[in-house]
């Protein structure tokens, strides 16, 4: 009976509210024999404890993962950026005299390509982390 009842409490709590409640206590640094014992002091019993733990984790990874990989994702676009950047500048620089090169063009596509494909490339990753696709577009159920 009493099993009953304290399972009836926890299953009262609104479940997606404790796990993020315990999601940013993880962000703060609790352990999870410390958000065990607070479940277990709750009335909770394992089966619920386990469940509620492992969401937490799987959530919590999954934030670790995707705010490493948006940061990789930056970075690419930065350098692609910066490398078309250069490569306009100095291409146009050369043209218009501003980098005395003694008659001699430079014209830089190479590294402006390469640039431009580095930021395209960093956005297209981005949008099928989000949405799951390579091309940005929802996956149809058959």
């Amino acid at each position: 009976m009493f099993s009953y009842i304290r399972s009836s409490i926890i299953n009262h709590m609104n479940i997606d509210n404790l796990i993020e409640e315990f999601l940013a206590e993880k962000h703060a640094g609790m352990d999870y024999s410390e958000m065990r014992q607070l479940l277990k002091n709750r009335g909770a019993d394992e089966d619920q404890v386990r469940s509620i733990i492992r969401s937490v984790d799987d959530q919590f990874l999954r934030g670790q993962e995707k705010s490493g990989t948006e940061t990789q994702m930056s970075m690419v676009f930065i350098t692609g950026l910066i490398l078309f950047i250069a490569s306009v500048v100095l291409s146009a620089g050369s043209y218009f005299q501003w980098i005395d090169l003694n008659g001699f063009y430079i014209l830089a596509y190479g590294p402006a390509c390469t640039g431009l494909s580095m930021m395209t490339f960093s956005r297209v990753r981005a949008r099928s982390r989000s949405t799951g696709n390579y091309f940005g577009r929802m996956k149809r159920n058959k």
